[in-house]
């Protein structure tokens, strides 16, 4: 006697189980992972905080934010990359990826100039935006290269940092 023919609702159990949906989600790599969480929104919840677990473009998450994200200008030299941050918070999109972000690695961005920083963090100071965060990471290989530029951090910008 054949079984049935499990339901499609029984089919996403599977990843309502969190050790069975790591084990699954580990196997693939993190891209196709996003896809699934395409797939429907039960799925999308169940594997959500291990597809955002940790994120390596901070511009994917600046864009979730109304008025944020990378804007490209053409010239003849070459283009002309500009980081653009929002001036208000809607945080509505964000909020939902956010607090699921614990580690966060910073590479070095190819972006020319960053348009409103000013006013980001002014609207931010008193909010937790990555509430989860556990570690920055900074690649050892980027931090040579800023060496052998001679580029400065900008120790300014860390002294809003939670200490």
């Amino acid at each position: 006697m054949a079984l049935p023919a499990p339901t499609k609702r029984a089919a996403l159990k599977v990843f309502g189980i969190p050790e069975l949906a790591h084990i699954i989600c580990g196997t693939l790599r993190k891209r196709d992972n996003a896809r699934l969480t395409q797939v429907c929104r039960e799925l999308f919840y169940s594997i959500l905080s291990f597809v955002w677990e940790e994120i390596d473009r901070p511009d994917l998450l600046v864009s979730m934010i109304p008025g944020g994200g990378i804007v490209f200008y053409e010239s003849e030299l070459s283009p002309y990359v500009v980081m653009r941050l929002p001036g208000s918070l809607d945080l509505s999109r964000f909020n939902i990826y956010a607090p699921h972000v614990k580690r966060l690695t910073l590479y070095r961005m190819n972006v020319d100039a960053y348009d409103g920083w000013e006013r980001f963090l002014s609207c931010t100071r008193s909010v937790d935006l990555l509430p989860n965060l556990e570690a920055i990471y900074f690649p050892t290989s980027h931090i040579d290269q800023y060496a052998l530029s001679k580029e400065q951090v900008d120790t300014n910008l860390c002294k809003h940092l939670p200490t």
